[in-house]
């Protein structure tokens, strides 16, 4: 009888996975094996806003909104640590936005013609919730 008890949980387990919604959130994860930095941004329909430092663990991701998305458009940048001969990796687009140098952490709202940092440019459409990934 145990194992039915068993076999019935597996199962609604596995329902579940197939069925039940994802949690409504802004994910960014890092595919590699270094740590990065990533600055995040979004248009709230008045102005540009972006904030920053979330620290990515190698191979991790982490939450960096949580709850359904409240805006179409997001922006992403992220640098990793500097690897053994100073150089680093940047995860760039074509978006020009504004940050502090990394570790600060920082929240600027304001005009994007005077920053100078290449966010990525996501459109997440009517997404409920969205994942980033650095690669």
């Amino acid at each position: 009888m145990a194992w039915l008890r068993a076999t019935s949980a597996v199962v609604a387990l596995l329902l579940c996975v197939i069925a039940c919604p994802a949690a409504a959130e802004f994910n960014v994860c890092n595919d590699t094996d270094m740590r990065a930095h990533a600055a995040v941004g979004f248009w709230d329909n008045t102005a540009y806003v972006t904030q920053g430092w979330y620290t990515v663990d190698a191979n991790s991701c982490i939450v960096v909104f949580d709850g359904p998305l409240q805006w179409q458009w997001y922006y992403v940048y992220a640098e990793s640590d500097l690897d053994a001969e100073g150089y680093f990796t940047a995860w760039v687009g074509s978006t020009m936005l504004c940050v502090e140098p990394v570790p600060s952490n920082f929240q600027i709202s304001g005009e994007a013609d005077i920053c100078s940092t290449a966010f990525h440019e996501i459109n997440t459409k009517t997404s409920i919730n969205w994942t980033h990934r650095l690669n």
